[in-house]
């Protein structure tokens, strides 16, 4: 990745950017959703996905009724990133606010999924190409059976294939990310910055009783907590691990209970808590967890 670009990826997406442009908002879930993008100054560019349901999906026949719909002229060859063999650029799009601008759009068969992505209005004309030029072929997405990249407001995670969304925390200082699987497995993937406020305001095992997100089970330790370290982007974190049981309140412990691991280390040369938690119906669940948080800012060992 070029020094004066940062990587942007959410939902199964990812593009790079101008190391000034960062989400200015961002809606919706997994299978459908949109992202504003820009600088301090501006909006730049608003990027929308839809993942269709499965079933019948015909991408020539979308591609037809989105363009039969344009007012200006478009094009069809040549214009996708790699990946998208069904792709559309407007070059003289108007947008919401009136305002002259591009649209592009395609349809990934691999993660079958159709990306959207406007810009123009109020942004320049360089920054309009910008995009044309530099973001738009810099989109990959992620298949079914590979892990998922997420890279926003500096913090940068990787989850497991098959895992999607259920929840999003976004705050200034926590980052905080809630994917699930089949057969009752989550995997929670969290940053805590600065990590020396965030220490003062709690002890390090502490962070792994604070939730992000509300829980009907409740954990119950199996041993307490153990010291624990895991290496990441080439250095040996230390911090703690814990495991035990989640069940729902009585008496209806007895149904689906889940094994529960969950761990935080201290970054101190990025000032950050890194932290993960993963459920399953399997007792071990001890290389996803490291995984996670492993994984972490790997956007820093892109550059």
């Amino acid at each position: 990745m070029k020094r004066n670009s940062e990587i942007l990826a959410w939902a199964g997406w990812q593009v790079t950017v101008p190391e000034d442009w960062r989400p200015l908002r961002i809606e919706g879930e997994w299978s459908k959703g949109s992202m504003i993008v820009g600088s301090a100054d501006e909006a730049v560019m608003q990027v929308r996905w839809v993942r269709p349901k499965d079933g019948g999906f015909d991408a020539k026949k979308w591609r037809r009724k989105r363009l039969a719909s344009m007012p200006c002229a478009a094009t069809e060859d040549g214009i996708g990133p790699e990946g998208f063999p069904v792709a559309v650029l407007a070059p003289e799009y108007r947008t919401a606010d009136g305002g002259e601008g591009i649209l592009w759009f395609g349809y990934s068969p691999t993660a079958r999924m159709t990306v959207e992505i406007v810009a123009g209005g109020k942004s320049s004309e360089n920054t309009v190409r910008d995009v044309v030029k530099r973001v738009i072929p810099s989109l990959i997405v992620y298949g079914a059976g590979e892990a998922t990249c997420w890279s926003v407001f500096g913090a940068s995670f990787e989850t497991p294939a098959g895992f999607i969304m259920t929840g999003k925390r976004l705050l200034l200082g926590d980052i905080a990310i809630e994917v699930s699987c089949a057969r009752g497995r989550r995997l929670l993937v969290r940053q805590v910055y600065p990590c020396t406020l965030a220490l003062a305001r709690r002890k390090l095992p502490g962070w792994m009783d604070y939730q992000p997100f509300t829980e009907h089970r409740r954990f119950r330790s199996s041993g307490g907590e153990e010291n624990w370290s895991v290496e990441c982007s080439g250095r040996r974190l230390a911090g703690v691990r814990r495991s035990g049981r989640k069940r729902f309140p009585f008496p209806l412990g007895v149904i689906a209970p889940r094994w529960s691991s969950a761990a935080v280390v201290c970054d101190h040369e990025l000032d950050r808590l890194l932290i993960a938690e993963y459920d399953s119906k399997d007792r071990n669940g001890s290389e996803v967890l490291s995984r996670a948080v492993s994984s972490m800012n790997w956007v820093r060992n892109e550059r």
